[in-house]
């Protein structure tokens, strides 16, 4: 049956050197402590000030010697101690039961270029990416270059998901499927073929990242674009639609993604 859905951190190098060289240097300085320690004094000529000069002297380097070595010893265990956290995990969120869409009231219409965009609704979805394909050819590739497929709730399910088979062309996106008690009501309330509009470069990037398997979560607005000549281009605001206009035309304001591996998805003839 097919349906066509338009729809361990490790000490740095710097670090490493000097937890190599700092043992030879305090060494180097237990020695030099213990023999100033060791060194005779006069106790045969009388007291001179020069003798205490002398002495005062010791005492001095001494303290030096154990104030430096206490220093360094300080301001090493403070760098190994730093350098032995542990990397930061990389935590997947939740999957999104199904996406967030709230009113867009109080929020102008704003122009990208030569494009008047609309907002209809804000939307904020935490999605399975199914796939990504982008575009350059076309009308819409100009306002619009990268396609994102994304599932949610049990379309976001990767043991699900490796029973279906999921492709990407013309703007469209495809699940097919052959003896698997799915139903086609479940695919599309639960995925949708996106249309991302960066809101700005560093966005734009960080969609160009994406990878199918991945988690992303998306913010922004579901919107309408309309051309200077008259061509319009709407974003659906339902997650129960198919065919011709059922896709999310979405202006992407926020971006994180979660890697995760690729989904191996099912052979269907």
């Amino acid at each position: 049956m097919e349906h066509h859905l338009h729809h361990p951190s490790a000490p740095n190098g710097a670090q490493a050197r000097a937890s190599r060289a700092l043992p030879g240097l305090i060494s180097f300085l237990s020695d030099l402590h213990a023999s100033i320690r060791r060194a005779p004094t006069n106790t045969q000529a009388p007291l001179s000030s020069v003798a205490v000069r002398q002495n005062g002297k010791r005492d001095l380097i001494l303290r030096l010697v154990a104030a430096l070595t206490l220093s360094l010893l300080a301001v090493n265990m403070f760098s190994l101690a730093g350098a032995e956290l542990p990397a930061e995990l990389s935590i997947q969120p939740e999957i999104s039961v199904t996406p967030t869409q709230t009113a867009a009231a109080g929020v102008d219409s704003w122009w990208n270029g030569d494009y008047l965009v609309e907002p209809l609704a804000r939307y904020d979805v935490t999605a399975r990416v199914l796939g990504a394909r982008s575009y350059s050819d076309k009308r819409e590739s100009e306002v619009s270059p990268l396609d994102l497929a994304l599932g949610w709730g049990p379309m976001g399910e990767r043991d699900m998901l490796e029973t279906l088979n999921v492709q990407q062309r013309d703007r469209w996106y495809f699940v097919r499927w052959r003896n698997v008690p799915v139903k086609a009501q479940d695919v599309i309330a639960n995925s949708a073929n996106t249309h991302t509009i960066p809101a700005n470069a560093e966005v734009a990037e960080q969609l160009a990242e994406v990878q199918p398997g991945d988690i992303v979560r998306l913010q922004g607005y579901l919107v309408t674009v309309d051309g200077q000549d008259g061509w319009s281009w709407n974003s659906s605001t339902e997650r129960t639609d198919t065919g011709d206009g059922s896709c999310e035309v979405l202006w992407v304001e926020s971006v994180e993604v979660f890697s995760d591996a690729p989904i191996t998805y099912a052979s269907v003839d």
